[in-house]
């Protein structure tokens, strides 16, 4: 162990060092969603974050193979980017839709869940018949599921999708007109002339 000194002037710079502020750095990269359609409409699709552009390629994480590919750009290729999410009317009624669809599955197997344990434990149906089940189980469901989907679809949208060129992509990513900078030429000759 060391003298008393050493541990005061070794635990002075240990406090001293766990008491500075942090730096702060400035905001941290944006994603950004890219959506990549190479040979038309029955060409390959690629659809996940972007992780470089160049002035010809794009790299980009595809979410469904799980890795990197690189999209060369071309007369073919177009290129989307995702600009977040707006209610419509379509997404409000394709929410309604599905939510329906729902509703009305798990309402009528509700019932008929309730039948057979009914049934199962001797109580039979309360002398009520199948279709009267379905119609209490079903119809509840599906009207549940509308106004449900229906909310649902209000407040979530459905994702905008912008098409950009490569070029346009590149003045987004760095916030300039020109992503390349122009190359200057030294201001002394490197190889005099003769």
């Amino acid at each position: 162990m060391g003298s008393p000194r050493e541990i005061l002037s070794l635990t002075l710079l240990i406090t001293g060092a766990c008491s500075q502020v942090p730096i702060e750095a400035g905001p941290g990269p944006t994603q950004v969603l890219l959506r990549a359609r190479v040979g038309g409409t029955t060409g390959e699709r690629y659809a996940g974050p972007m992780v470089f552009a160049d002035a010809d390629s794009v790299v980009m994480t595809d979410m469904r193979q799980g890795q990197r590919v690189t999209v060369r750009t071309g007369p073919q290729v177009v290129l989307e980017v995702y600009r977040g999410q707006k209610s419509s009317s379509g997404a409000i009624v394709k929410s309604a839709a599905r939510n329906a669809l729902f509703g009305g599955l798990v309402g009528a197997a509700a019932v008929l869940v309730g039948v057979g344990t009914s049934a199962a434990l001797g109580g039979g149906s309360g002398g009520i018949g199948l279709d009267e089940w379905l119609r209490v189980g079903a119809v509840p469901g599906v009207m549940s599921g509308v106004v449900g989907g229906a909310l649902q679809g209000a407040k979530e949208g459905e994702p905008v999708w912008e098409t950009v060129t490569v070029l346009q992509l590149r003045q987004m990513l760095c916030k300039c007109p020109n992503p390349d900078p122009p190359k200057f030429e030294p201001a002394v000759r490197l190889i005099p002339e003769v």
